[in-house]
């Protein structure tokens, strides 16, 4: 027997095409990305003005982009940004990129 479903609803993208897109597009609008594990914020009142690096490295930026997911919230819980825990958290799912 041969059966299938049909989830009018759900989508996919493709994971790296996404990626690859995102980086030509900041680096389209001249925005520098810099990898590295970051260990805590530079802040000057409310506004983050940088990160610190786990090597040591302090980068100032005019602006920071917290992007790590599902594990976004846990920064809260690490001490690396501000009072309020973000309401995101992970959801199952499977993927295979061959």
């Amino acid at each position: 027997m041969t059966a299938g479903a049909l989830a009018a609803g759900d989508l996919s993208v493709d994971n790296r095409r996404v990626v690859e897109a995102l980086r030509a597009a900041v680096a389209a609008c001249g925005v520098r990305l810099v990898g590295g594990t970051v260990t805590g914020w530079d802040t000057r009142g409310p506004r983050v003005t940088g990160v610190r690096l786990a090597d040591g490295t302090d980068r100032p930026a005019g602006a920071v982009v917290l992007a790590a997911g599902s594990w976004s919230a846990g920064s809260w819980s690490a001490g690396l940004a501000g009072p309020d825990p973000l309401p995101v958290r992970p959801v199952a799912g499977q993927i295979l990129r061959l």
